[in-house]
């Protein structure tokens, strides 16, 4: 058995992941929930789920129906549907919060917490762009089911740490021109393993969490192609989402 790691394209950036990787560029968190529980029902359990959390507000329609396909389902390419998307800003532009999106996350993170934890399979789970911050968050009376994340240890302090600001604080280049802020920055695929897989194996050994090493040894700088640029990380061969 081996780890499952399933983001966005933060997480398809760490292209040496020691394991399978189904993250995708654009995914939503629900992406993450719905293809790590399909590929566990499709396949032998993974040793560990891993699980960088992308934009929440972020979410995914089903479009093509005649192209439901193994683990994605009829989901594929939603996240690429510009109408859809512009339609579910206009509709959150309406309000002056976003209570929505956080009630939706927090109850899809616990209960998903919930089922990896009744299927026995080891997990670690961790903002990797938000950069949430606690006042985003104060003042709804329905969000009390904050609690039953704050309480999980597999759930990296999602007010106190985020993977990206993390990775530009050890040293990582904000060089990706998308991107303009340490939080959203697409880092390059060494600093996953230089300074955010030793963050993730300290924090597993420190609360026990039987998460298994993370670092590839063979992940170096020298694994860019001939122009220089980041090779391509292996996603599951069955899509094509980029």
């Amino acid at each position: 058995m081996t780890p499952l790691l399933n983001g966005c394209s933060y997480g398809a950036v760490w292209s040496h992941f020691p394991g399978t990787n189904l993250s995708q560029h654009g995914g939503s968190f629900y992406r993450s929930v719905r293809t790590t529980v399909e590929y566990c029902a499709t396949n032998k359990k993974p040793s560990a789920v891993l699980i960088p959390i992308t934009y929440i507000n972020r979410n995914e329609y089903i479009t093509q129906m005649q192209q439901d396909i193994e683990i994605e389902g009829p989901y594929n390419k939603s996240n690429t549907s510009g109408e859809l998307y512009d339609l579910n800003v206009a509709f959150h532009m309406l309000h002056t919060t976003d209570f929505a999106s956080y009630d939706k996350f927090f109850l899809e993170i616990a209960m998903f917490a919930a089922w990896l934890e009744q299927q026995e399979i080891p997990y670690l789970m961790w903002d990797q762009c938000n950069g949430f911050e606690r006042h985003q968050t104060e003042g709804y009376a329905a969000l009390k089911k904050m609690r039953f994340v704050e309480e999980n240890k597999r759930i990296i302090d999602l007010f106190g740490f985020c993977a990206n600001r993390y990775m530009h604080e050890c040293g990582a280049e904000m060089n990706d021109e998308s991107a303009n802020c340490a939080s959203s920055t697409h880092y390059e695929f060494f600093d996953y393993e230089n300074y955010l897989a030793p963050f993730l194996n300290d924090y597993s050994d420190k609360h026990n969490l039987g998460i298994p090493d993370l670092r590839n040894p063979t992940a170096t700088v020298e694994s860019v192609d001939a122009e220089g640029k980041i090779k391509e990380p292996h996603i599951h061969s069955w899509l094509d989402m980029a």
